[in-house]
This record gives C-alpha cells, structure tokens and sequence, in this order.
C-alpha cells in the first residue's frame, strides 16, 4: 500500500526511476549515486559497493522500463544516471515547478559529476511527504526490498548476496518480518 502510494507522488521520471531502482535492486544510496549509464545493461547493473567491491544488481520489468524511460527523455553528455545539479541560485530560470521537476531535462542545469547522496535522501523525504507516508528514506527501500525477496520466496543467502552482505546475520538485521510472516510460513513448512 505505501508503495503504491509513493509510487503515485512520484513527481517526474527521475523520481519514477529512483524509486523503481531502489524497491528493485536494494542497492545502497552510494550504489545509486554511482551508476554510470555505461554499467546499464538491459536489467543488469554493475555497483560499486562497500570497501570497492563491484557487483552485480538486478532491475524488474517496472524498473527496466522507469530507466529506459528516464533515459529516452535526456539530452546530455553525462555519464552518471543521476547528474549532478547546480545549485538552485545558478538555476534563474528554474521558477515554475514543471521545471524545478525535469531541470535534468536541461544540459545547462548539470554538472559534470553525479547527484549527492543528501540530495537523494532529500528527494526521498520529499516523495514520503506527498505521499503521506512516515519514512522514504534510500535505506527503507533497501530494507523492503530484502523483505518483500524473502517474503516471495528467495533463500536468505541469496538476499545476503543481493544486497552485498558478507554475512547471512547482517541480512537477518534488515527484514521487516512480521508474526503473521512467521505463521504463514509455519503452516507452509512445518507439518
């Protein structure tokens, strides 16, 4: 229901994608940052995660499609999927919201680096607050994502793996389980 819901405040395609890439790929707020369009391939992207080390992070149909969209609509030479902003001073013409919006619409808005990590978390908060929902933050999509794999089915050790953990224990710590999950899964499992 929050999804839903964060989903629909969603105000552009940067914002559509950032969302959809989170709940698909859990990947860190430094991961997203960091992505370099050249490390897209189709539903595949490349991460550098915790103390350089690369991996491997995957897209859903509805993230695919957010991305391909995003990019169809960008007319720059940035290599980052998220550039980086002047700041609002620099950025006169940015008076009317429709612009404040796509200002990545616009060369002339980027800078040659990537966006920052408290301008995702800011944008975030922002989505949360549209939609009415009390936290939206990078790591709670990281979290809800782990949960909703592992609530579907996928073992533990793989989520580990998806999320870059070097321990199963590390994992166990980000799971939103709840007692109904426990139960659903004792009737399921224990005869």
């Amino acid at each position: 229901m929050e999804i839903e819901r964060l989903r629909m405040a969603a105000d552009g395609e940067m914002q559509k994608m950032m969302i959809e890439v989170l709940l698909s790929t859990g990947c860190r707020v430094t991961e997203l940052v960091n992505i370099r369009i050249d490390e897209i391939q189709k539903d595949e992207i490349t991460v550098h995660g915790k103390g350089e080390k690369d991996g491997k992070v995957y897209l859903n149909a509805k993230a695919e499609l957010a991305v391909q969209v995003y990019l169809a609509k960008r007319r720059d030479e940035n290599p980052y999927l998220l550039p980086g902003a002047k700041n609002m001073r620099e950025r006169k013409e940015m008076d009317r919201k429709e612009s404040r919006k796509n200002w990545w619409m616009d060369r002339n808005n980027m800078t040659e680096g990537h966006i920052t990590t408290s301008a995702v978390e800011s944008t975030m908060r922002t989505i949360a607050d549209r939609a009415e929902v009390e936290q939206a933050n990078p790591q709670k999509f990281r979290r809800t994502c782990a949960t909703l794999a592992l609530r579907r089915g996928m073992p533990i050790a793989q989520v580990s793996r998806m999320l870059g953990h070097e321990e199963v224990g590390t994992t166990q710590i980000y799971l939103d389980l709840k007692e109904e999950d426990l139960k659903r899964s004792h009737e399921k499992y224990v005869v």
